[in-house]
């Protein structure tokens, strides 16, 4: 019997305190199945099948390249268009909302090596930045084990990928003045800029006459979120959100479900559900059967804290409680590590 051979695989951050390593932890979690370093210097790269070079400030010289098969970067811009810094960021200044990720093979040339994946971020347009770096981060994990499915079904140095195609463009370093507001500009005009800032590292600021003053921006979402028993009304609502698409695949079993099987279903199990209501309108559900959560959040609010948010107000008043969720579905795993809850078992499939 052939023994099969385990990867070895290299994670680069040169940055130790950088906003990708709760990312990251998690990444080598999944990784379990492969022999995984985390490094965070250039110089500790000795070599293996492939290196993930995530969010990292340095270029790596092409003789260090060498030292893996395979050299992998996820780059939020449609390659060849928005290379260089914080792709992600000048974006959203630019006004974007959808904005497509690369993942790609690097080279000694910045962000020009062949693309194997991309995939698409899409925002709201009111994600504040630690919202926008949560999505970034899930995205690029799940970018990551895509990229490493196809690695086992093709072999490492088969995997389908194509050239990049049409005129390059670059981003510059990002500055402290790109956080400057424009007094004589309204809010609304700049929400943007607002959106983007981190609060304790590159906070928003403004000036008059030389004096500068410093702002912090935060959603109160507590506040205006609220925990509801699941009367008949929101009966359809539950049902239209667990047949939306852009949820389903998170979900174990993703049969769609008619209006017939919701009214007989909720009819018996109700008083077991709750619906999550922003300003007064339902945005997500909660329920728990024998013991077992089920909880989605609608993609219009998702990453806004909500699903940890019914999380924590469900554990309030059940014990006894648990959540069955798929590996890949990294921002339920999320949503709740952060309402306190841990991994204890894997289910294994052949």
């Amino acid at each position: 019997m052939e023994t099969k051979t385990i990867m070895n695989i290299t994670i680069l951050t040169d940055n130790p305190n950088s906003w990708i390593i709760p990312h990251v932890e998690e990444l080598k979690k999944l990784l379990s199945n492969y022999k995984v370093k985390h490094i965070f210097s250039q110089n500790d790269i000795v070599g293996g099948d492939i290196m993930f070079i995530l969010s990292c400030e340095k270029i790596i010289p092409q003789h260090q390249l060498n030292l893996h098969t395979s050299n992998i970067v996820v780059h939020p811009s449609k390659l060849p268009e928005g290379k260089g810094w914080s792709p992600l960021a000048w974006q959203i200044l630019e006004g974007k909302n959808e904005i497509t990720v690369s993942l790609f093979e690097a080279s000694s040339k910045v962000d020009s090596g062949n693309v194997y994946l991309t995939d698409v971020i899409k925002l709201n347009g009111n994600e504040l930045n630690n919202e926008i770096k949560y999505i970034q981060g899930i995205t690029t994990v799940k970018m990551i084990l895509n990229h490493l499915k196809n690695v086992e079904k093709y072999s490492l140095s088969k995997v389908p990928s194509h050239k990049q195609k049409g005129e390059e463009s670059f981003y510059p370093k990002f500055k402290k003045e790109h956080n400057e507001l424009d007094i004589n500009k309204t809010i609304k005009e700049q929400f943007n800029v607002l959106r983007i800032v981190d609060n304790e590292k590159y906070p928003a600021f403004f000036k008059i006459d030389n004096q500068e003053y410093v702002l912090t921006i935060k959603k109160d979402n507590e506040s205006a979120l609220k925990l509801e028993p699941c009367t008949k009304e929101y009966w359809e609502f539950i049902r239209n959100l667990r047949n939306d698409k852009r949820v389903t695949p998170g979900f174990i079993e993703n049969n769609k479900i008619s209006k017939e099987a919701q009214v007989k279903y909720m009819s018996k199990y109700s008083s077991c559900y709750y619906v999550a209501l922003l300003n007064g309108k339902p945005c997500g559900y909660i329920g728990a059967i024998d013991g077992d959560i089920r909880v989605c959040t609608h993609p219009d609010h998702q990453n806004q804290g909500i699903g940890t948010f019914m999380i924590k107000e469900l554990s309030k008043s059940k014990s006894n409680i648990f959540a069955k969720i798929k590996i890949d579905n990294i921002s339920s795993i999320k949503a709740f590590e952060k309402a306190g809850y841990k991994k204890q078992y894997f289910l294994l499939k052949p």
